[in-house]
């Protein structure tokens, strides 16, 4: 079991590639922070746990001439004003693939726990009761029934990230 994300906060260095600046990733049960700005003495991007809209992840693998030669671990968090936190992390040949892969999941499992996993409960309660879950703003809904008797619920939004 996993501890408790309302007690803990993660700090991360993230470093894009080999050879950019550190940059501090801050997860906390209330706000996001990362430093993703060019340069270092701008304040960092801040989100409220309550501006926090969605994010999108995801690995992309770097192609060489015959071959796979690295991977781009990919996390992008939006907020209610349009603005996103991009984060990027990417191994070359093997190089760092085990930090990264960690940091990776930790982010990602991090971002669910906190922010998304009450809403996703707070929606399956409405829809148990027979609330109608489907009118909410650009979030559209498919529910479908499934050949072993359970529901399946696809969620989309009417504009990407």
């Amino acid at each position: 079991m996993t501890p408790k994300p309302e007690n803990l906060k993660l700090d991360f260095m993230i470093r894009s590639t080999i050879f950019d600046r550190p940059r501090l990733l801050i997860l906390d049960p209330h706000y996001v922070q990362f430093d993703d700005q060019d340069k270092a003495s701008e304040p960092p991007t801040h989100f409220l746990t309550e501006e926090i809209e969605a994010f999108r992840y995801g690995v992309k693998a770097i192609r060489g001439y015959r071959f796979r030669i690295g991977r781009i671990y990919s996390i992008d968090i939006r907020d209610v004003a349009g603005r996103v936190i991009k984060i990027r992390l990417k191994s070359v040949y093997g190089v760092r693939v085990k930090q990264l892969n960690y940091k990776y999941t930790s982010i990602v499992n991090y971002l669910y726990q906190c922010y998304f996993h009450p809403v996703t409960v707070a929606y399956y309660q409405q829809f148990r009761l027979g609330e109608d879950v489907t009118n909410r703003n650009d979030l559209q809904r498919k529910v479908s029934p499934t050949q072993n008797g359970r529901i399946s619920v696809l969620y989309t939004m009417g504009d990407s990230l």
